[in-house]
């Protein structure tokens, strides 16, 4: 190392020193420089507040969906309301629509002033374990009652709409049948419940 690079880096320490030396006299105040650290940090578990905030939107949703529930049980929940509504659920079950069976049943439940949720549940006799002997009951019913023809004619785009057809016909012949006796049912069932309260008032 040269006298000149030496005479450099003594320089540079010097400079170092006088600017460490000038920042060490300075006195800051922290609490004037820095924000509280109780606005910075989040709200402790122990703030009562805060744990209401925190649970306000889960309560919310949950009161929402119990309030919903309640109202879609209690609406129109006559025993000849409950029952219509399962019986045109499980009309609309029968049917080849699938994928629109319960978009069918809250469309046609609200107007004819059904039970809503009991059209919604009944649309779920297509479940996929019934599903596949109602749909070979179906066709084989609307095959019965001449719907559907041979179903060999016109290629493949008309062997499909006859087997459509038949499906569709006998699944509403199906659906009616299985319906009204369902449909007794469950209005049966509400009449009992309704009827109890006042049996035991007695």
């Amino acid at each position: 190392m040269n006298a000149s690079s030496f005479s450099n880096l003594l320089y540079v320490g010097q400079v170092a020193e006088r600017w460490r030396s000038k920042y060490d006299s300075l006195s800051f105040p922290l609490p004037t420089l820095l924000p509280s650290m109780q606005t910075m940090n989040p709200p402790s578990a122990e703030d009562g507040k805060a744990g209401t905030l925190d649970r306000r939107p889960k309560i919310r949703v949950k009161r929402f969906l119990k309030r919903s529930m309640t109202y879609l049980l209690k609406e129109r929940s006559s025993p000849l309301q409950l029952g219509a509504g399962v019986a045109l659920g499980t009309l609309i079950g029968m049917t080849p629509f699938y994928g629109l069976h319960l978009v069918l049943a809250l469309a046609l439940a609200a107007p004819l002033r059904v039970n809503i949720a009991g059209a919604a549940l009944a649309t779920q006799i297509s479940n996929p374990f019934l599903a596949p002997f109602l749909v070979f009951a179906s066709m084989r019913i609307g095959t019965w009652l001449g719907f559907g023809g041979a179903g060999t004619e016109g290629g493949v785009a008309a062997s499909s709409a006859h087997l459509l057809e038949a499906w569709l016909a006998g699944g509403l012949v199906l659906g009616v049948v299985c319906g009204l006796v369902l449909g007794l049912i469950a209005g049966g069932l509400r009449a009992l419940m309704l009827g109890r309260p006042r049996a035991v008032a007695k």
